[in-house]
């Protein structure tokens, strides 16, 4: 089992979670803000090509569409996203990595703010 498909089983256990605790709910009528440590499309990773194809997880996008997220907060790359695909905001506020200094970055707001 890799490390992305582990933590997709984690998240698909919490959905049917949420499942049973709101369902009559329809998600897209929610606010949702979902996150995970990895990217959920390999089209935000803009970096080093050669690591394209370990970047992103189409799982992890088709598990925060079916909660209806609408902004959707991941790290592990290093580099800054803020981009809107389909109707979900995707953001990546990275502080930086081992070849640059922790940068003092101001936090990001993701909801009910203007992009910066």
């Amino acid at each position: 089992l890799s490390i992305p498909a582990f933590f997709c089983a984690l998240n698909g256990a919490t959905a049917k979670a949420m499942a049973h605790v709101f369902p009559a709910h329809d998600v897209r009528d929610w606010n949702t803000v979902t996150c995970s440590h990895f990217l959920p499309r390999r089209d935000l990773y803009w970096g080093y090509p050669a690591l394209r194809k370990v970047m992103g997880d189409p799982k992890v996008d088709l598990q925060l569409r079916a909660l209806g997220s609408r902004v959707h907060v991941f790290g592990h790359s290093h580099l800054d996203v803020d981009s809107e695909v389909d109707g979900v905001r995707y953001v990546q506020h990275a502080l930086g990595n081992n070849r640059t200094p922790q940068l003092a970055y101001r936090p990001k707001a993701v909801w009910g703010a203007t992009r910066e």
